[in-house]
């Protein structure tokens, strides 16, 4: 089995060296690396026709702006029995663009999502792999070192997942960012750090975020009229709210939408409010 990396970046490196520990042949192309020695025998740095022609699994490790004219460019050189894996950080939209191009070269279109930060999880990170050839992929990768999930056959759900658990991961980053920044500029940053930890030390996180949702249905008011006060305390430390003002445009979007009048009684299961939500949310012009 021979592979080829395309990019050898901080993704392209740790996997090139995970699979060239595992023993497979793998060539890698970055136009950044000028005569560089590798740092393990497997691995030989090649031009980018050589990483493609020569290789039964390409691994596309660039950045996101070039992910597709990388593959324009790789087509050039894919042909049958090949595949053609998109481990690029793109939007569902792209992923489908790339895979029309590359399976007009007979080549087999594969979905990659990374779902672990490279620099915490290095080449063990989490992989979501899709398409309709998602499960040989995603064994055969597993085989030589990777650690990888088939998903789902349909190109862009795995891209489309990782997308929305950002919405997540990178908003409780800008939050505790924001938090933190006005704590600091209080003075008690030190004690609201600890009462974070405390409050997730304390309950579950399955347990509490459920309590969160089902709430929001009969507290989305009382919460909307709070963090407005927030947004008042917020500023007068010097420091202008973003994540407690969109914080603020969600309670009200549900005030708006009538959240507080649509259940009898409080909802049993946080699903009844998403899937009420979803049905009453204004479209977009």
């Amino acid at each position: 089995m021979k592979i080829g990396c395309l990019g050898f970046g901080e993704v392209g490196s740790k996997f090139a060296n995970r699979l060239a520990e595992e023993g497979v042949s793998v060539s890698c192309h970055d136009p950044l690396i000028k005569r560089r020695k590798p740092a393990h025998p497997n691995i030989t740095f090649v031009k980018f026709a050589e990483a493609v022609i020569s290789s039964d699994f390409v691994l596309s490790m660039v950045t996101t702006d070039i992910a597709e004219s990388i593959a324009t460019k790789a087509v050039k050189h894919l042909g049958d029995g090949q595949f053609y894996v998109d481990l690029n950080s793109t939007s569902p939209a792209k992923k489908r663009a790339i895979a029309q191009i590359v399976e007009e070269s007979g080549a087999q279109f594969v979905e990659g999502a990374i779902m672990e930060a490279m620099a915490a999880a290095g080449a063990n990170a989490r992989i979501l792999i899709g398409g309709a050839h998602m499960s040989y992929a995603a064994e055969t990768l597993t085989e030589l070192g990777l650690n990888c999930e088939a998903y789902r056959e349909n190109v862009g759900a795995a891209s489309l997942f990782k997308m929305l658990r950002s919405v997540f991961s990178k908003g409780v980053e800008a939050v505790l960012i924001e938090t933190l920044l006005a704590a600091e500029l209080g003075g008690v940053r030190e004690d609201i750090w600890a009462e974070i930890q405390r409050t997730f030390q304390n309950t579950p996180f399955e347990k509490m975020a459920r309590g969160w949702v089902t709430s929001h249905a009969s507290a989305c008011t009382r919460r909307r009229d709070e963090i407005a006060q927030v947004n008042d305390v917020v500023s007068n430390l010097g420091l202008k709210p973003k994540m407690c003002a969109a914080a603020s445009q969600v309670f009200e979007s549900s005030v708006a939408n009538g959240l507080n009048d649509a259940f009898n009684r409080p909802p049993e299961d946080m699903a009844d409010v998403i899937e009420w939500l979803s049905l009453n949310q204004p479209k977009l012009a």
